[in-house]
Order: structure tokens, then C-alpha cells, then sequence
């Protein structure tokens, strides 16, 4: 099995408040008298519920503007991969003759981004904006942990200071520890329903990454609908063909730092919440597309 350090849009590692709903306080009844009003009944038992109501959708509305900010920006950081995918694949917009931008188009598709927004990073993908675009990455280590950051961005100064200042702020620095990851191709492909169970499914993608030329197979998630795929970087692309030929669906391809076990780290208590705040402001910089780290 390897250690995958994903991509993540939000670190779970930090400890989230929650709105309390506010305790709803029971009134006595007065007994029924013809002399009260029916509109004085109704509003004291009308109060409490609108108030909790409104509590309720707070909450909701909040997580929903998250989720709809994380996935915009998620269609952005696609986008900018996608023109400058097009730009070192020679100009060429045909995902059967790019293979990273095909590998793109893919993901987005998986991920539901909408069709305008794939074509107009297409448009802009060969207009003169698009030479502007470069892939960048950059290594650094703070509170005892490695970081990989991949950025695509039309100004590498602006990027490299933003990045350096999130590190020494607290107490990092920029420094070399690629040696500590190694560069490997990532196939994410959707468990087979074709087979009555999990282990099935397994052995299933296991079979077929194998004779596909893969190294590994490892599932991708909790409930195991979807297995990631570890293949030798320069090969992912065939390795990916490969398995759309033997029936799996593949939903992503792209290149990842796997951490080298030899260097893992675990974060406990404080450290933990301070690593998660700056996995959260890394990945929420406009140009970052991804960030690894060598946590466990």
C-alpha cells in the first residue's frame, strides 16, 4: 500500500466551532379565559420556533456558501491547469494528442464543472493571455512537517513571496525536501458494480491495474466506490488507457508526491490545529493548486 497525500480543498485537521442553537424556554399556558386574546396564544408559542428556525438555515446557508466557494474555486484552479496544459502540450486543444489536458478534461467532467467554464478556459487557452500562465512548485517545511506546493500563476514573484510569508509565519522557511517524496502517477478509477462486494471490487481493480502495468492499488475513500491506482509517473497516461480498456471508469489521472515512508510524521494536540490552519491558507491562495505534506 502507499501514502498518498491528496489534494484537499479544506484540512480536516482543524477543530471547527459550531452554532449552538439557543435553549427554547417553555411558558406556562394561562388556562383558557374567554377575555384573552387568541393573536396573545399564538404569538408567545410562535417565538421560540422562528428563532430556532432561523438558527437552522444560518447554519445551513454558511456550510452551503463554503462548499459553493470551495467548488469555485476549485473550477478556477481547473481552468488555469487546463490553459497551461494547452500551452506546454504545444498549443494543441485535442485531449486524444494532449495528454495532460485530456487527463484535465476528465476530472472536470468528474467533478461536474460546467461546459461553459471548460470551454472558455479553452477559448483563453489560445488567446495571448494564456503565455503568461507557468506551472510552478515550491518546497518548504514548517512545524516539524514537509510541504510540496504546485501553483500555476502569471506572476512567480507574487506566488513564491505569499508562500514563503505562510511558512515563517510560523517559524518555517523555505527549504529542499523533495527527497523525501517520490513522483508518482495517481489513477483514480470508480469501484466496479458488476460484483457482489467490496473485496470483490477490489480484487477486481487489482487485477486489471496490474496487467495494465500499475504498481499498486489502494481505495480512495471510506466506502470504497472509487480506488486510486499508483503507476510510475511517465506511464500513468498509458496505464490510464489501459484500464478504460479492460471496463473501468476512469475519473482522474494526474501526477502526485507520495510521501517515502521512511519520512512520515504524525501531529497530535496543538500542532495539529496549527498545521491545519496553514494547510487552509496554502490551499486557499488564489495560484496554489495543490499541497502535499508528509503527515501520515
Amino acid at each position: 500500500m502507499f501514502n498518498a497525500i491528496t489534494p484537499r480543498l479544506g484540512a480536516g485537521a482543524v477543530a471547527r466551532a459550531v452554532l449552538r442553537h439557543p435553549t427554547a424556554v417553555h411558558l406556562p399556558v394561562p388556562a383558557p379565559r374567554a377575555a384573552i386574546p387568541a393573536a396573545t396564544t399564538t404569538v408567545i408559542m410562535a417565538m421560540p420556533c422562528r428563532y430556532a428556525g432561523h438558527n437552522k438555515w444560518s447554519k445551513i446557508r454558511h456550510k452551503k456558501g463554503d462548499a459553493d466557494t470551495k467548488r469555485a474555486l476549485q473550477f478556477s484552479r481547473l481552468g488555469r491547469e487546463m490553459i497551461a496544459a494547452v500551452k506546454s502540450g504545444g498549443g494543441s486543444i485535442d485531449p486524444a494528442v494532449n495528454n495532460k489536458l485530456g487527463a484535465l478534461l476528465t476530472k472536470a467532467r468528474a467533478i461536474n464543472m460546467p461546459k461553459a467554464s471548460i470551454d472558455a478556459a479553452l477559448k483563453k487557452a489560445q488567446g495571448p493571455d494564456a503565455s503568461n500562465l507557468v506551472t510552478v512548485t515550491y518546497e518548504g517545511s514548517a512545524l516539524g512537517t514537509a510541504f510540496i506546493v504546485e501553483a500555476v500563476t502569471d506572476n512567480s514573484n507574487r506566488t513564491v513571496k505569499n508562500v514563503k510569508a505562510a511558512l515563517t509565519k510560523v517559524g518555517g522557511s523555505m527549504s529542499s525536501v523533495a527527497f523525501m517524496f517520490s513522483r508518482k502517477g495517481v489513477i483514480t478509477v470508480t469501484a466496479p458494480t458488476d460484483v457482489a462486494s467490496t473485496d470483490a471490487a477490489l480484487e477486481k481493480v487489482l487485477g486489471a491495474a496490474l496487467e495494465a502495468g500499475a504498481e499498486d492499488v489502494h481505495p480512495a475513500n471510506e466506502d470504497e466506490s472509487e480506488y486510486a491506482v499508483l503507476t510510475e509517473y511517465t506511464a500513468m497516461y498509458q496505464v490510464s488507457n489501459a484500464l478504460k480498456e479492460r471496463g473501468l471508469q476512469v475519473t482522474s489521472v494526474e501526477g502526485s508526491y507520495i510521501v517515502n515512508e521512511d519520512y512520515t510524521v504524525t501531529a497530535e494536540g496543538e500542532r495539529e490545529v496549527e498545521l491545519g490552519k496553514l494547510i487552509d491558507k496554502l490551499e486557499g491562495m488564489d495560484d496554489v493548486v495543490r499541497v502535499y505534506t508528509n503527515l501520515e
